[in-house]
């Protein structure tokens, strides 16, 4: 159903408005030396899903998902500061539509901040510190990253330090608590409720990281260690975990080939929420991608790119260990398909090789087509994406053949962007014979949206 705009949906259309009706000016100012300016952008997406793969009671679903960031922000000298803010809603959908945080939080300050840049690159060092409100991106975003498909973006409150030598490796650290949405519970989310997200007391995420390292002619190397320490709620206990996760990637290039590889351990305790009673269990768990990517000649400018991923399930419910790999804060649609209302594969309990070819048919226009096939790394822990488990693991591991194919078009001027996209799942063993399965047939998953960025 449709739900009624609210005043905050109502001020949000009348930004888009605004926007669409604007005339292009310049946003840098210029003031005795200060610097400031706004960028910003507009994106709505329409979602349909056929035969879900979660336990609903329905065949089919829609979801209209809107979003509007502002960033202002302003540099003097070595200081700078910025304010941004996310507009992120749900407007037509069912009322077995599974919504969550990731698809609303309706006017969020989702950045304050101040930074200081001292020093220079070439005479020393840089370091650089940023402090208050602030989104992050990490190496690859597997692990840590600010959302793009996703309606809504992780934030966190704290510090962060980078020192960046000359030749471009650079040590950083930080200390921060994830902001945590309070619009949660599905009245909210259906009614766009307004509530701003807060630094919990009880949930802190820090990290040490080591990056571009050079490695030969070509290869850079990273490496980090991630904290992560979150108390069990009255809503939630289960989620009680106090993880590190040591990881290391290294990239570069053979012949003509680009080749990545990336994994890491994690390990702390934790708790497995598929108990009756929750309680705390030792973590020991996993994850690897590989990849290479090879240009083909061709018109179309053709690339093909080969790719494994794995990550660790929990093999026992009753042996006392938990060995699913966390995948923190990470970011996910780049190479493991749409997340948001799809979001079906993820990197914990998963194994799953696959390919993509892009192509580029004419200058504004990118084509991609992947395929992955994917199995449960253990046969008696749960999907993730999905909610299903069989705990006696006689549902087997084939979860299926995941098939994508997605156009983007960009104006000349770069201010607007139109996608498009389908995604179909040849369900396999596990997804039509797990307990709780939510029907036959198989998956289709498709997408349109409209990006302005002014």
């Amino acid at each position: 159903m449709w739900r009624q705009y609210d005043s905050g949906a109502a001020l949000s259309l009348l930004w888009l408005i605004s926007l669409l009706i604007a005339r292009p000016v310049d946003a840098q100012a210029v003031n005795g030396g200060m610097q400031a300016g706004m960028t910003g952008s507009y994106r709505a997406r329409v979602e349909l899903l056929e035969n879900p793969f979660r336990p609903v009671d329905t065949r089919s679903d829609h979801l209209l998902v809107s979003r509007l960031l502002l960033h202002a922000k302003a540099d003097a000298g070595p200081y700078r500061a910025g304010v941004e803010l996310q507009d992120s809603r749900a407007f037509w959908f069912k009322a077995d539509t599974p919504l969550g945080t990731d698809d609303v939080n309706a006017l969020e300050p989702l950045q304050a901040y101040v930074g200081l840049t001292h020093g220079t690159r070439g005479q020393g060092g840089e370091l650089d510190i940023l402090a208050g409100r602030f989104t992050l991106d990490y190496g690859s975003r597997r692990l840590l990253a600010r959302n793009n498909f996703r309606n809504t973006s992780n934030a966190f409150t704290g510090v962060r330090a980078q020192w960046q030598r000359a030749d471009d490796w650079s040590v950083s650290g930080l200390y921060t608590s994830p902001n945590v949405s309070r619009a949660s519970d599905r009245r909210a989310l259906e009614d766009n409720e307004v509530s701003v997200d807060a630094p919990s007391r009880d949930r802190y995420f820090w990290g040490v990281t080591l990056d571009n390292v050079s490695a030969g002619s070509s290869g850079r190397i990273d490496a980090y260690l991630f904290g992560l320490r979150t108390a069990a709620s009255a809503g939630d206990p289960s989620d009680r975990r106090q993880l590190f996760t040591l990881g290391a990637r290294a990239r570069g290039d053979v012949a003509s080939w680009t080749l990545e590889w990336e994994g890491a351990v994690q390990y702390g305790r934790s708790r497995d929420g598929r108990a009756p009673q929750p309680f705390d269990l030792d973590h020991r768990a996993w994850f690897v991608h590989a990849s290479a990517r090879l240009p083909l000649d061709g018109a179309w400018e053709p690339g093909l790119s080969l790719r494994f991923d794995a990550a660790s399930g929990d093999e026992d419910p009753g042996d006392g260990r938990n060995q699913r790999f966390d995948k923190l804060f990470g970011a996910r649609a780049f190479e493991l398909g749409p997340s948001g209302f799809y979001g079906l594969l993820t990197r914990s309990n998963l194994l799953s090789p696959g390919a993509r070819l892009d192509l580029r048919p004419w200058r504004a226009v990118d084509i991609q087509l992947g395929y992955r096939a994917a199995w449960l790394e253990s046969r008696r822990d749960v999907l993730p994406g999905s909610g299903l488990g069989d705990a006696r693991g006689a549902s087997g591991r084939f979860i299926g053949h995941q098939w994508e194919l997605s156009a983007h078009w960009t104006d000349p001027s770069g201010s607007l962007q139109i996608e498009a996209g389908v995604t179909y799942l040849d369900k396999g063993g596990f997804l039509n014979s797990v307990p709780g399965n939510p029907m036959t047939g198989n998956t289709a998953y498709g997408y349109t949206q409209a990006t302005y960025t002014f």
